[in-house]
């Protein structure tokens, strides 16, 4: 895998990428950037596929830029694949990247061959809850209770299958990624695009012993629109690629690819 920097939205992007063949779109999450949220697998994925892992700006490591909501990451990623000049991915998502991804094929289909929501998605608040949580005292009450769910321990302790091997350096992102909610409850609120669904397969991946996200409501929501299929991975939490490489590895090529 190599970072490449180029210039989207006038503000520098940068992103890895890696491999040749089906285009695969890794979007991490709030617990560091791309290369520590994806650096375990994407490796192996290469080998099978075209691998672009952008750092997202506001959440990852060397992007700059600040979209609006999740509509707003949905264009910039059609901005960064254009960079690359790559037609359309499989889009994978974890966490809030899950989010993302679920934005970027809802608003843009043709850029989505495919969709991996792993313990994350599509967030089930229609607008008029959205604008109600938008006034100032109840958008205070979202930022602090996403603080006291953002503590370390008690991260650890609901986001992992086994907490006491998670390395330093996440749980250092983890601590740090404390000061991202503002941000991210003002994406949480920004515009998104509330009727449509992707039209192209689903995938909920799922770490089998997430109790950070345990996928209940994501998931129910998810079935009642589309025909998604829904896979588990024992031994994991909140980030299955990083508990069980392998496993992940296999489960996202075979969909990716088709096979599955």
């Amino acid at each position: 895998m190599q970072v490449r920097t180029f210039e989207v939205e006038g503000h520098p992007a940068r992103v890895w990428v890696g491999g040749q063949g089906t285009p695969i779109l890794l979007l991490h999450g709030r617990w560091g950037g791309a290369s520590l949220q994806w650096g375990s697998v994407w490796s192996a994925l290469s080998e099978h596929a075209l691998v672009i892992a952008p750092e997202l700006p506001g959440i990852g490591e060397g992007s700059e830029g600040n979209p609006s909501g999740f509509a707003g990451y949905a264009r910039w990623l059609v901005r960064v694949l254009d960079g690359l000049h790559v037609p359309a991915a499989c889009v994978t998502g974890n966490s809030i990247g899950g989010a993302l991804a679920w934005e970027l094929a809802a608003q843009f289909p043709e850029r989505c061959q495919r969709v991996v929501l792993v313990d994350g998605g599509p967030l089930p608040i229609g607008a008029f809850t959205r604008a109600v949580l938008r006034s100032p005292p109840l958008k205070a009450l979202l930022r602090n209770r996403f603080r006291r769910n953002a503590t370390l321990p008690r991260s650890l302790a609901l986001g992992f299958a086994r907490p006491g091997e998670v390395s330093i350096e996440l749980r250092e992102a983890m601590t740090q990624s404390v000061s991202l909610i503002p941000s991210l409850v003002e994406t949480v609120l920004g515009p998104v695009t509330e009727a449509a669904v992707p039209s192209c397969p689903v995938l909920l991946l799922w770490g089998e012993e997430d109790r950070l996200n345990p996928g209940d409501r994501i998931t129910k929501w998810v079935l009642q629109r589309t025909q998604a299929r829904v896979e588990r991975i024992a031994g994991a939490g909140h980030v299955p690629q990083i508990e069980q490489p392998r496993e992940f590895v296999q489960r996202l090529l075979a969909f990716a690819l088709g096979a599955g």
